[in-house]
């Protein structure tokens, strides 16, 4: 028998009673996994921490909604620390964040506004109470959870611009705004694969150990408020790994609908810069080598990557395809290069295939195609570029080279001779 309860005991039971008999296993807590209480988020850019200062920086994720258009999911938040990440080929630094809060937003359906001051800039509303809770004791679930099936990239906007606590920039009045704009200066990161894919693999709920995909994915590196976007090709078409639900046929239009791609799509990225500047810029920091002359010379690492991947961006368009060869002999001298910076090499090879992409066959016209081949090939044995290295090979096979074109270089990358 149970002894009587005490006087303390019953006076609980009376303020605050036991649910009735049917209610009390209606839900089984203690075998549900508890809701981490921070976001982990996974990058590549050492100079982060020194933009955030030890703030409590908010900070925005943004991604579109799997099977709606014209939806996107948001999560808010609270960058609580930056920190290292050992042994983690996905990245080297991570963002910790609390207060988390996630919404599911229709952007043709939501609350708008016009910016104050700003007649262009069209601001949307998000409540903090039609959120979502992801952390804390009121959570309702996860981030993992509320990001189940997003395939697409993830932006991480910096500080985002917010008014009264709830309006957010959505758009331009007659365009898509680019992320940096919505940043109030800090900028933001671009989570995603090479071909602008799988931005969750790049988030972790346990500080880096696993991450909501364990897709194989080329980790992305360059400055704050620059980041890489990777690319899209026009028409709606999508690369890489397909939703587990989707059948073979529309994997095959799909891949179908890439060949037929005559340009990348870059989005709602704005692009800007004249290729023939840039080329001059990097030959001529390449020749002179890094702090042996100031100026052009004195380009850091993060510099470089910004310009090889906005000369790669823009040399892959039809307006500026007659730059193609000089652009391809530079990322060959540069690839060639000693001690050349890991981002720097990965830069390279990304544009590399961009610009291959958008000549087609006519690559193999360019003086340097035999050489840049012979590299790629040689890099799939490289720890730090070969994922950028296979992407690359696998984007321009069949689209501007054949078997019969690369079976030559293969044997002489084995080492077994042959002629290319």
């Amino acid at each position: 028998p149970t002894s009587p309860p005490t006087k303390q005991e019953a006076a609980k039971q009376l303020k605050s009673p036991p649910p009735p008999p049917g209610l009390q296993n209606s839900i089984d807590t203690s075998s549900s996994p508890r809701i981490p209480e921070n976001l982990y988020i996974i990058h590549d850019n050492p100079t982060l921490p020194l933009q955030i200062q030890n703030r409590s920086l908010p900070v925005m994720l943004e991604t579109k909604e799997p099977g709606k258009p014209d939806c996107v999911i948001i999560i808010t938040g609270v960058i609580e620390a930056c920190g290292r990440v050992k042994d983690s080929d996905r990245g080297t630094e991570s963002l910790k964040v609390k207060d988390l809060v996630g919404f599911k937003v229709d952007q043709k359906a939501c609350e708008t506004r016009v910016q104050q001051g700003q007649g262009n800039i069209i601001e949307f509303r998000l409540e903090k109470e039609g959120g979502v809770p992801l952390s804390g004791d009121g959570a309702k679930a996860s981030v993992r959870q509320f990001l189940k099936g997003c395939k697409s990239r993830v932006d991480v906007i910096l500080d985002p611009h917010c008014d009264g606590g709830e309006w957010y920039p959505l758009k331009e009045a007659h365009r898509k705004m680019a992320p940096q704009f919505k940043s109030n200066g800090v900028g933001y990161i671009r989570l995603g694969d090479d071909m602008s894919k799988n931005g969750v693999a790049f988030l972790s709920e346990d500080n880096c150990e696993t991450f909501f995909s364990e897709e194989n994915v080329s980790p992305m590196a360059a400055g704050v408020a620059a980041v890489q976007r990777e690319p899209t090709p026009k028409g709606g078409a999508t690369v890489g790994k397909k939703v587990e639900e989707v059948g073979g046929a529309q994997d095959d239009q799909e891949e179908q609908d890439l060949d037929d791609a005559d340009e990348l799509d870059f989005g709602d990225e704005v692009i800007e810069g004249n290729p023939g500047e840039m080329i001059s810029t990097l030959q001529d920091a390449h020749a002179d080598g890094v702090g042996s002359g100031g100026g052009a010379a004195a380009l850091k690492w993060h510099e470089k990557v910004d310009l090889i991947t906005r000369l790669g961006k823009l040399v892959s368009m039809a307006k500026w395809r007659d730059r193609a060869g000089a652009s391809l002999t530079l990322l060959q001298d540069i690839l060639k290069g000693k001690n050349v910076n890991v981002h720097v090499m990965r830069a390279v090879v990304v544009s590399i295939g961009r610009i291959g992409w958008g000549l087609k066959e006519g690559l193999q016209t360019t003086a340097s195609w035999r050489t840049l081949l012979l590299d790629l090939l040689k890099l799939l044995k490289s720890k730090q570029v070969a994922i950028e290295a296979k992407q690359t090979l696998k984007m321009l096979h069949g689209r501007c080279f054949g078997l019969k074109h690369a079976t030559g270089f293969v044997n002489i990358s084995l080492g077994r001779g042959g002629s290319a």
